[in-house]
């Protein structure tokens, strides 16, 4: 959610029907409309993008937030970040499928100590397994509150846009960025301002999967409408908005549903977007009423043996050509 200075303030809007990866309107067609916004296509890179492409950098400092009667009630991780155990090994079961299969990737290739900078790192579910790997986790974002309970647990974190990573900060040797790109109204001109920053460094990063599993249940969750999501990608946009700003080897992927992943959403959540048309968060997966959590100790019980009767749900979802919730993809020079 971090924007490239310049680009982003509190809040940006482009209204315009060219598409933000293309720069094209010859292929852009409207598909879709849900309130004051359309949701376009582009029939050339296959990126579908929200029209006006607004964004708010307010709405996710607050969603980072722990203040009553704000998005925090669909964000639990900043009460879960203060209860994580000192190992931090519920942190393996907060990421991603996409994430875990990232961090075998940086694995193969860096060593202990290596400094990795988490771009929009939430709470540090990311930054925790990483430093359990021995790496040297540095992260961005720009909710406040966040940043200061990572701050407290030891970790380098700022608030600071790409430009301005801090002098004080080693190289990266790594850079991730999960669940960002879709957020921001002109994903090139961030990338570009990465690609600019970091030139010789690999970019590892996800974005939502139109193949996820999580929508079995028909209908598009909440969180994947604007003025939340401004972007869907496919792999084919992905990889062209990765190779149009200077990457030369891309690398796409759709990383495989497994049961921790379905412990955190659950047919349940699937249910209630299909039929009550809540937003699937985890809050809602685990709780009746979104923002009324249970100590994290508690919610993991509850996703280890939600975990083991996914498996065969996993397995299923994997044999019909289902993945994960995130496309994974790996960029360098």
């Amino acid at each position: 959610m971090l924007g490239a200075a310049g680009t982003m303030g509190l809040m940006t809007i482009v209204e315009n029907e060219v598409c933000p990866v293309c720069h094209s309107a010859e292929f852009v067609r409207e598909v879709e409309s849900f309130g004051e916004f359309r949701g376009m296509e582009c029939g050339q890179c296959t990126l579908q993008f929200a029209d006006p492409l607004r964004y708010d950098e307010g709405a996710y400092r607050r969603a980072y937030s722990d203040d009553e009667g704000t998005e925090a009630a669909y964000v639990p991780s900043v009460q879960w970040a203060k209860e994580l155990s000192p190992g931090g090994e519920e942190a393996e079961w907060l990421i991603s499928a996409a994430q875990r299969r990232a961090l075998a990737v940086l694995a193969s290739e860096l060593g202990p100590g290596a400094p990795v900078l988490d771009i929009g790192c939430g709470t540090g579910w990311f930054l925790v397994c990483g430093r359990r790997r021995g790496w040297d986790m540095c992260g961005l974002d720009v909710g406040e509150q966040n940043v200061a309970v990572l701050r407290a647990s030891g970790f380098r974190c700022a608030t600071a846009n790409v430009e301005d990573y801090p002098v004080a900060w080693p190289e990266p040797r790594a850079v991730t960025l999960f669940e960002v790109l879709e957020h921001l109204p002109d994903p090139i001109a961030f990338l570009s301002a990465l690609r600019e920053r970091f030139p010789e460094v690999p970019l590892v990063l996800s974005v939502p999967s139109p193949k996820r599993w999580t929508r079995l249940g028909g209908v598009r969750d909440l969180a994947d409408l604007p003025p939340n999501h401004l972007t869907r990608w496919t792999r084919e946009s992905l990889e062209k908005a990765l190779r149009q700003v200077g990457y030369g080897e891309v690398w796409t992927g759709y990383p495989v549903p497994d049961g921790r992943e379905f412990a955190q959403v659950g047919l349940r959540g699937i249910l209630k977007t299909r039929w009550v048309g809540r937003a699937l968060t985890q809050a809602d997966a685990l709780l009746p009423e979104a923002g009324a959590l249970p100590p994290l100790r508690e919610a993991m019980a509850r996703w280890r043996w939600k975990s083991r009767i996914g498996g065969p749900f996993a397995l299923a979802f994997r044999a019909v050509g289902w993945s994960a919730i995130s496309i994974l993809a790996v960029a360098r020079r």
